[in-house]
């Protein structure tokens, strides 16, 4: 297994979210969680598996090997799954 941590400030509100990878033979995982006066809370849990996956100022890509799959946007303080329409 290896874990990877960064800090990121989603939506620029000067809150930090950690970001963790963990990788666990050849299928990964993301969490984020928010934290702030003591708390933490998990925004978002998502297997990645070993595709791309893109982490923008306010919104996270998951690309398949077909093309792009699902975004989710940073709103809020949670992250919305978009569905195009």
């Amino acid at each position: 297994t290896e874990l990877t941590i960064y800090e990121y400030d989603f939506g620029g509100d000067g809150d930090n979210e950690l970001v963790i990878i963990n990788d666990f033979m050849g299928t990964s995982y993301i969490f984020i969680f928010s934290y702030g006066r003591g708390i933490i809370e998990k925004l978002f849990e998502k297997e990645i598996m070993y595709y791309q996956t893109i982490i923008k100022k306010d919104y996270i890509e998951y690309y398949m090997p077909s093309g792009l799959d699902s975004v989710w946007n940073y709103y809020q303080g949670k992250f919305w799954k978009m569905i195009p329409e």
